[in-house]
């Protein structure tokens, strides 16, 4: 069974889930327990043989740090440029692997999830996961020698 790298973008809490309307504290929660549940699902499946985690939270650092992860530094640039640099460690770490770029939203994947996602995105050089709407793009996979241009944001999917 051939292994992908996962990279996992995790926000700085002050600035993850805005959109909810929830006092401040308990966004905060909601957003590491999301982090925390989507970080150990898609560490325990088969298909993931390594996960580079980049924040710049040292709460979410902190939170992460028992669970298999190797944490990067977020030097900031916006989502894409976070996933570029989580690519380039993560290749670095682990040449000739594929990379599996995964939010860190999603708390109801399951370990089962990432191997079914892996094992259909193992058949092309690179493919991704649209959100629930169709609009938006999830997970993104590219396997060794290929490199992911992702443009997320409204409407990523069609891009």
């Amino acid at each position: 069974m051939t292994t992908v790298t996962a990279v996992m973008p995790v926000k700085r809490l002050g600035a993850a889930k805005s959109r909810l309307e929830l006092p401040d504290a308990r966004r905060r929660a909601l957003a590491l327990a999301f982090a925390v549940d989507t970080v150990t699902a898609v560490a325990a499946s088969p298909m993931v043989g390594d996960v580079v985690v980049i924040t710049s939270d040292p709460v979410v650092a902190w939170h992460l740090r028992r669970l298999p992860v190797r944490l990067v530094p977020d030097d900031g640039g916006g989502l894409d440029a976070v996933v570029r640099d989580g690519t380039r460690v993560a290749s670095s770490w682990r040449p000739g692997s594929g990379v599996a770029v995964f939010p860190a939203d999603l708390p109801c994947l399951r370990p089962a999830d990432v191997t079914d996602v892996l094992t259909r995105a193992a058949v092309a050089p690179a493919t991704f996961v649209p959100d629930r709407s169709g609009t938006g793009t999830t997970v993104v996979v590219h396997q060794p020698g290929s490199v992911p241009a992702t443009g997320y944001g409204p409407g990523s999917a069609r891009r």
